[in-house]
């Protein structure tokens, strides 16, 4: 039988073969570790370091945007009027005019109670029934309206004669209407005629014979408005009857105007005859189109206003049959057709400020590179340093 020794021997044999077994093998894998590459070897150095995102400061041609501004509307001011005063009374037998139209001075407006009623250029409303040899401010006015419709060449000497009465009577047949007939008096007055002679014609011993009085001036039958021409927007149709709060038409008065107040920065963009574009602030309607009438004297911050800005303000005639309501917000766009600017650019975000000023850093080295920047469009910096075209820089880094 084998001895109890030489078994004892024999497992402690195996047992040191198996444990340098393992010594060698832990050996090696250290050895080979360092040759062996994975493939998520490169991921792993990436996400060990921060990223970088560059960019590079090339010439770039761009657009450039049109300079655009707020304004506003204004389609002039709307007067009410009445026939012979608000507490006449009549009744509409004809319309002569119609929403939307333009009427001058001197035109009928309408037929009242068969009677027409002229609109007239006048500082104030006629308020007196003028006759032979009446005299005052409102003939005074009257002449001035008749010479310059033509209808007068007499002397503008606010006294109601036979010159000035020809002219009311040649008014009323331009509108295929019938003058007022008044009674008959005993002499007729010349325009011009001073009070002398006047008083010397009463005293004289002479009969005079009776003449047919000069034609009258009713004043139901005269409207004042206070400019030559007038918006028609709204009159009695026919067979209305008037009272004390329903006035005979109402009329507009005034151009139809866009006023607008440029910043300093974009005047360039808005010189007087310049083209611009109008659109509603609300994207409503279509662009219309017209030119710069005037440009004010640079102005302040208006006190009234505290949204206002320092800059000038330029008016804009709106364009023929534009539909445009009154106080409507728009927005005025300047500089005529669209201009195309080349630079060298770098992408705004590339940029920082520092004590020094405006700067880049430089990708290569994280060099600090000073950089002036003339403007910006869209997301861009157009800068003047030539000498760093090509060069990459850092946008941002991890």
């Amino acid at each position: 039988m084998m001895k109890l020794r030489d078994i004892y021997r024999g497992r402690l044999g195996w047992i040191v073969a198996v444990v340098a077994a393992c010594v060698a093998g832990i050996a090696t894998g250290f050895v080979v570790r360092p040759l062996i590459v994975s493939d998520h070897e490169a991921a792993i150095a990436n996400s060990r370091t921060s990223p970088v995102a560059t960019a590079v400061i090339e010439n770039k041609t761009f657009t450039l945007p049109r300079a655009e501004i707020s304004g506003k509307a204004s389609t002039g001011t709307v007067r009410e009027l009445f026939y012979g005063g608000s507490d006449s009374q009549g009744v509409v037998t004809a319309v002569l005019t119609s929403p939307g139209s333009t009427i001058n001075s001197g035109s009928v407006i309408a037929r009242v109670s068969g009677r027409p009623v002229f609109v007239m250029q006048l500082p104030f409303d006629l308020y007196r029934d003028i006759t032979s040899g009446d005299s005052g401010d409102d003939v005074l006015a009257l002449q001035k309206e008749l010479q310059r419709l033509g209808l007068y060449n007499g002397t503008l000497d606010g006294v109601y004669g036979s010159r000035t009465a020809s002219a009311v009577m040649t008014l009323y047949k331009n509108s295929q209407s019938t003058p007022p007939v008044a009674a008959e008096v005993t002499a007729a007055h010349e325009d011009g005629d001073s009070d002398e002679a006047s008083s010397a014609a009463s005293e004289s011993s002479e009969p005079t014979a009776s003449t047919p009085s000069l034609t009258p001036v009713v004043a139901a039958e005269f409207l004042a408005i206070p400019a030559a021409h007038a918006l028609v927007e709204s009159v009695l149709a026919q067979g209305e009857r008037l009272n004390d709060t329903t006035p005979l038409a109402q009329l507009r008065f005034g151009e139809a105007l866009i006023t607008a107040r440029v910043p300093v920065s974009d005047i360039d963009d808005f010189p007087v005859d310049g083209r611009v574009s109008i659109l509603a602030s609300d994207g409503t309607g279509n662009p219309l189109t017209s030119v710069i009438r005037s440009v004010s004297e640079f102005k302040m911050t208006d006190s009234e206003d505290q949204d206002s800005t320092p800059g000038y303000d330029i008016t804009i005639p709106v364009p023929d049959g534009a539909d445009l309501s009154d106080q409507l917000a728009v927005r005025v766009i300047g500089g005529g057709d669209e201009e195309q600017v080349s630079s060298l650019a770098v992408p705004v975000t590339a940029i920082r400020e520092g004590e020094g000023g405006t700067y880049v850093i430089g990708a290569r080295d994280n060099e600090t590179l000073r950089i002036t920047v003339a403007r910006v469009i869209d997301g861009y910096a157009l800068i003047s340093e030539t000498d760093l075209a090509g060069t990459q820089v850092v946008i941002a880094a991890g």
